[in-house]
C-alpha cells in the first residue's frame, strides 16, 4: 500500500470528516421491512439482532458510542440500513484507532462491511478519512498484529470507496 497513516492522525480525519449532527431517528437505523412486521413477528426482531441495534444506537449520535459498546455491539453494523451504517461506521474505526482491545474484537467485520458498501455513503473527505483508515489496517497486518484476516479485502475496499 502507498500510504502509512498514524492512529492519532486517522482519529482526527474521521473525527472532522464526519459530522455528529443530524442523528439517524430511530426508524432509520435498520432497513423498513423489519420495521413494517406486524406485531405478532416482533420476535425475529429479536432473533436477528434488530432490537439490540435500536436500543443501543437508537437517539444516539455516533461520537456517543463508547469503545465498549464498540466491542460488545460490532455485529449491529451489519443490521443497519445504508444510511445509518454510512453514519455511525465512524465510531467503530475511531475506536479500534484509539484502543488496541477494540481492534481485535471490529476490524475483520468493519473491512468486511466496507469492501461490499457502497461509495455513494459517503462524499469524498469522507471516503478519505475511511481509506486512510483501512491503510492504517494495512499498516498493522504489515507490522505482525494479523488483526484483518481479509488483506486483500483491505485492498478491495480501497479500491470502492477511492472511486465511487
Amino acid at each position: 500500500m502507498e500510504y502509512s497513516f498514524s492512529e492519532s492522525v486517522v482519529a482526527v480525519l474521521l473525527a472532522e470528516a464526519f459530522p455528529e449532527e443530524p442523528v439517524p431517528q430511530k426508524e432509520a437505523l435498520v432497513p423498513a421491512e423489519y420495521l413494517d412486521l406486524a406485531e405478532a413477528k416482533r420476535w425475529l426482531l429479536d432473533g436477528l439482532g434488530y432490537t439490540e441495534v435500536l436500543s443501543t444506537l437508537g437517539g444516539r449520535s455516533w461520537r456517543q458510542i463508547t469503545a465498549n459498546e464498540v466491542c460488545h455491539h460490532v455485529r449491529a453494523l451489519e443490521r443497519l440500513s445504508d444510511s445509518a451504517f454510512s453514519y455511525y461506521v465512524p465510531a467503530w474505526c475511531l475506536w479500534s484507532a484509539r484502543d488496541q482491545q477494540v481492534r481485535e474484537c471490529v476490524v475483520d467485520t468493519v473491512v468486511a462491511l466496507l469492501e461490499y458498501a457502497p461509495a455513494s455513503l459517503w462524499n469524498d473527505v469522507q471516503r478519505q478519512a475511511i481509506c486512510a483508515w483501512l491503510f492504517l489496517v494495512d499498516k498493522w497486518n504489515r507490522e505482525g498484529w494479523q488483526l484483518c484476516l481479509l488483506g486483500q479485502a483491505v485492498e478491495r475496499a480501497i479500491k470502492r470507496l477511492r472511486a465511487p
